[in-house]
């Protein structure tokens, strides 16, 4: 028998045993982001949070792979520069070597991205950069530098003359999400995963999110904007629930049912779904063209 035979047969095994904890990277959900800066913990204020702040905005707007080549990166590794529309944004300063570009392969596209100002904002990712570069210590070329503390904000000074070291950039996304108390323990790559998802979600193109993450397979990035974001999966399950339990709204067909000239519609008889037996029975469903389901529900006939 073959060893991928065998394996398959292990993996599904362990699957039928409830062995099977495969841990992904989740992207960032909205409200853990929202939560991420409004403790403070990604803020200009101390060293601390600064680097932080500086650290995952790279990371979301590069979208950088885990701790891939952050202890590479140097003072001259990002460049301010202004487009034709007299924006402010940074980009890298050379094209860095990584996992899918690493300059002998002719299927590579160069990347071309940017971090944008946000003028007038506190939280404004170019102002912060800005900020930490002219914190950081000279005497070191090192990016990242661990934090000086008890440090006045007036300090020329923030960081010592020593790099962040190789576990501290690596679970640092961890760490911002233990000091932030979020709803989950993070890592690196999850940001990976946010960038990509947060750009499916927004309606950004395949073509465009890869031209940010770097991927050079559409397959590769399906799982990002296919998956649906955290206020979908409890939209979904609030329907449900709602329907289950009778506490949706009945509405007749000629009041609900979305118009045909407006948008395409597919009904589909509820039996069809879900059997004849169950509580749905006699409903029918009508799915817009926008992916929204109307359900129809009708009382059951009197038995005679």
């Amino acid at each position: 028998m073959a060893a991928n035979h065998v394996m398959t047969g292990i993996v599904k095994t362990l699957k039928r045993e409830g062995a099977d904890k495969t841990n992904h990277h989740p992207p960032i959900s909205e409200g853990d982001l929202q939560k991420m800066y409004s403790s403070q913990v990604l803020s200009n204020k101390t060293p601390t949070t600064l680097v932080r702040k500086v650290w995952f905005e790279i990371m979301l707007h590069f979208c950088r792979r885990g701790r891939e080549g952050l202890r590479n990166l140097t003072s001259t590794s990002f460049i301010l520069k202004k487009d034709d529309s007299d924006r402010e944004y940074y980009t890298m300063a050379y094209n860095e070597a990584d996992k899918t570009h690493h300059g002998v392969d002719s299927r590579e596209s160069l990347k071309d991205t940017r971090m944008y100002a946000m003028p007038g904002s506190e939280l404004c990712p170019v102002q912060s950069l800005t900020l930490y570069l002219s914190k950081r210590n000279s005497k070191n070329d090192a990016f990242f530098q661990r934090s000086l503390t008890n440090v006045d904000q007036s300090c020329d000074v923030w960081y010592y003359n020593a790099p962040m070291g190789h576990n501290t950039l690596g679970c640092m996304m961890s760490t911002i999400s233990k000091a932030s108390g979020l709803s989950r323990n993070y890592t690196n790559h999850c940001v990976r995963a946010t960038t990509a998802t947060v750009l499916a979600h927004a309606g950004v193109s395949s073509v465009g999110i890869m031209s940010v993450t770097g991927h050079r397979n559409e397959q590769s990035i399906k799982s990002y904007v296919n998956a649906p974001s955290m206020a979908q999966r409890r939209q979904y399950s609030e329907t449900l629930q709602q329907v289950a339990t009778g506490q949706v709204n009945v509405s007749s067909p000629s009041s609900s049912a979305p118009s045909s000239s407006s948008v395409a519609v597919r009904e589909v008889s509820e039996s069809t779904m879900l059997g004849g037996g169950s509580l749905f029975c006699g409903s029918t469903f009508h799915v817009t063209g926008g992916g929204q389901l109307h359900i129809n529900v009708y009382p059951a006939p009197e038995k005679k």
